[in-house]
């Protein structure tokens, strides 16, 4: 394949020429320098790679500014709010807490968590109305990080008694994300290498050009790793950046290289090695080059976001992107150097590839009926899209776990025995600059009360008007406030409104929206926090930016293929494209994880809502990933051309060469991020369902992209072009 700049018309030989065919060329002649540098480099990133989770943090959510956390930290100054970072449920069927031993098993619990974080306050309480059951409270540990090294230790205490006991609350709730997250990771690679390796042989029907792909993918992922270890060791970088690390390496790696092996063994058959390597990395390294060009740009957008764990998955996937352009244009030509004529070597003669007769006739039929083709799979993209409309995002908490996890087992003990709410309440910092205990506030504070009290979705409203204790002590202990917080201090006054339970999470954000909006009289400010409005205002500031990062990405893409590929329409065709099977993608996940359906198949509760980044990471994602098989198409659609200046030959001659490798590179995706979709954590079964199926319904829907228009350009432009 010729150039770039070389795609438009023109009478030029077929030879390979460019910077990347001479990086070929170098890669090939200093083959074994090269590959032991590649592997220097891996054997020294493989230790920091094997411990990467050790690294990464599995918090980041706090976001400076929004109402909700001012709320926090105005409650957290003047009144001593202390969240609860820890809960210790205990349970026995047999014993009451008073039982000697019973009450001996709580008191080791306390002084071995009071041991752990002396600067906590550690409290047995609340206890079942039976006495069967009770919770010990630990508050007062607010960083994320520090809450998980407690809950670790407290996983090792080894305290018996009569009563079970499991690990609630934050603490808890982000170690078992970090630690189920690991195994997550891992067992996606122990299943989707296996069978990736098996799709290989059956492509290219031989164990060498098979084992290349899935050698050169491995080595980008262990790089991309060590270089996120590292890079959390200097900032923060979050633990959700190793799955989407790992996903895209494998994919992505893999992608990358089938397509590099596929081409070298066209090439081999009529030319020279040293050439072949060359071309290939001119024609299909192009090729390569464009596509992870636009997948970095989507994942740029990310890595700008102030938030950690959108900034760390964007980081992530511009790592192993470049790392993966990086050893499929280096490493891979000075392996194919090494192997050479042994390519095909071990390999099964009825899985060889045959000529592609059957592309080449799909694209003529298409050819010739094109406005009904579009039509009718646009209409089916449409249909299975349509699910999108009902998409609710929201930040997500312990039912992405598996329901038969100690944790859910203990706060299902807690909701049920120890009357915790189900649904998180409200949290509402009174302020004023007259004292609080001032007769015109009080009655200004019961208005506001009573407007709370009218919303549907408010079931109860508790503030320090209410009558409190003389020492001012809140009586809120049953919503996880440390025991010696107040309700009241001169300026600043506690509220607490109760959502019902289990609201979803358009009605959870409605109802806070009701209670900011309600009218004030003038002695009386409010910030509403709480989970549920944390949950609001995370969602709004991480969609605030959305329809920007969407149209910057666009405009890039766009401007990117234009110049590669000397086309005004391609292009346009490219994202519409694109936008369609990531609307399918959409509607899918929706459809699955918050309708429900398919939950026994890949075992998940039902969800309410998506997680709130994975709609932001999908769009990063594939975005540019959906865009390879276009580009892939196209690039060779563009040489046909070249060679012709025939549009319709040239389109069934590039899908003759390149649709059954087109297939194939996909199909290797869906597997991999198949499994992945098969992970514990809900967040990650989204993620990887969603990539699989835009991959899967973008390679379906590419010959979409072919027309006769499809190399018009103005013609100023054109002449440039040519010239």
């Amino acid at each position: 394949m010729a150039a770039v700049d070389e795609l438009a018309p023109a009478a030029t030989g077929d030879e390979p020429a460019g910077l990347l065919a001479a990086m070929g060329w170098l890669a090939y002649r200093f083959r074994w320098f090269v590959i032991a540098i590649w592997l220097g480099a891996i054997a020294l990133a493989a230790l920091p790679a094997a411990g990467v989770a050790d690294v990464l943090k599995s918090g980041g959510f706090v976001i400076s500014g929004i109402e909700s956390q001012r709320a926090y930290d105005r409650l957290k100054r003047d009144l001593k709010l202390q969240g609860q970072a820890l809960g210790v449920v205990a349970q026995s069927t047999q014993s009451v807490i008073t039982d000697p031993t019973f009450a001996t098993q709580l008191d080791r619990w306390q002084a071995a968590l009071h041991a752990q974080a002396p600067q906590a306050t550690v409290k047995v309480g609340p206890v079942s109305s039976d006495r069967h059951s009770a919770m010990i409270g630990v508050y007062g540990v607010d960083d994320y990080e520090s809450q998980k090294r407690l809950a670790a230790a407290a996983g090792t205490f080894s305290i018996a008694g009569p009563a079970r006991t499991y690990l609630i609350g934050a603490g808890p709730f982000f170690q078992t994300l970090e630690a189920q997250s690991q195994k997550d990771v891992v067992a996606a690679e122990q299943r989707s290498l296996p069978a990736a390796l098996v799709f290989l042989l059956l492509i290219f029907g031989g164990l060498i050009a098979a084992g290349v792909p899935l050698a050169v993918g491995l080595a980008s992922v262990t790089l991309s790793l060590a270089l996120l270890a590292l890079l959390g060791r200097l900032t923060d970088i979050s633990i959700f950046a190793q799955s989407v690390t790992t996903m895209l390496g494998l994919g992505i790696g893999i992608d990358y290289s089938l397509i590099m092996v596929n081409r070298f063994r066209e090439e081999r058959r009529t030319r020279p090695l040293s050439e072949a390597i060359a071309m290939t990395a001119s024609a299909a390294g192009r090729t390569v080059l464009l596509s992870g060009l636009t997948v970095v740009i989507g994942f740029s957008a990310l890595a700008t976001s102030g938030i950690v764990p959108l900034r760390s998955m964007g980081i992530g996937g511009m790592i192993v992107v470049i790392l993966s352009l990086l050893t499929a244009l280096t490493l891979l030509p000075a392996i194919l150097g090494v192997v050479g004529n042994h390519v095909d070597r071990w390999g099964f003669a009825w899985a060889r590839p045959r000529a592609g007769g059957f592309w080449h006739r799909l694209a003529v039929m298409i050819m010739r009926r094109p406005v009904r083709v579009i039509v009718a799979v646009t209409l089916l993209a449409l249909l299975l899209a349509s699910p999108v409309r009902t998409l609710n995002v929201n930040l997500t908490g312990d039912e992405v776990l598996p329901a038969d996890s100690p944790l859910r087992v203990g706060t299902a003990i807690a909701q049920q025995s120890l009357n915790q709410p189900r649904t998180q309440p409200l949290m509402i910092a009174l302020i004023s600059d007259d004292l609080m205990s001032d007769p015109g506030v009080i009655r200004s504070v019961r208005v506001f009360e009573d407007q709370v009290k009218k919303d549907p979705e408010v079931s109860s409203v508790m503030s320090y008007a209410d009558g409190i204790s003389p020492g001012g002590q809140s009586p809120m202990a049953v919503y996880g406030v440390a025991p010696g917080a107040l309700a009241v201090s001169q300026h600043t006054g506690l509220l607490v409104a109760q959502l019902r339970d289990q609201p979803n999470a358009v009605a959870a954000e409605e109802a806070v929206n009701r209670v900011r909006s309600v009218a004030l009289p003038a002695n009386l400010r409010t910030l509403v926090g709480g989970e549920p409005a944390f949950d609001l205002d995370w969602t709004n500031a991480i969609y605030g930016p959305f329809p920007w990062i969407i149209a910057a990405v666009l405009a890039i893409t766009y401007l990117l293929l234009l110049v590669g590929f000397r086309s005004v329409v391609l292009p346009l065709k490219a994202i519409l494209m694109n936008l369609l099977s990531l609307a399918v993608a959409y509607g899918m996940v929706t459809f699955i994880f918050q309708w429900g359906h398919l939950r026994g198949l890949l075992g998940f509760s039902p969800q309410l809502s998506i997680e709130s980044t994975v709609p932001i990471v999908m769009f990063a994602g594939l975005f540019g990933l959906s865009m390879d098989y276009e580009v892939f198409l196209l690039s060779r659609v563009a040489e046909e051309y070249r060679r012709s200046g025939d549009n319709r030959q040239a389109v069934a001659l590039g899908m003759k060469h390149t649709g059954r490798i087109i297939t194939s590179a996909a199909m290797v995706m869906v597997i991999v991020f198949g499994f992945f979709a098969l992970s514990t954590l809900v967040a990650t079964k989204e993620v990887g369902l969603g990539f699989a199926i835009a991959i899967a319904v973008d390679a379906s829907i590419i010959l979409l992209v072919l027309g006769r228009w499809n190399w018009w350009l103005p013609k100023p432009a054109a002449t440039r072009a040519r010239g």
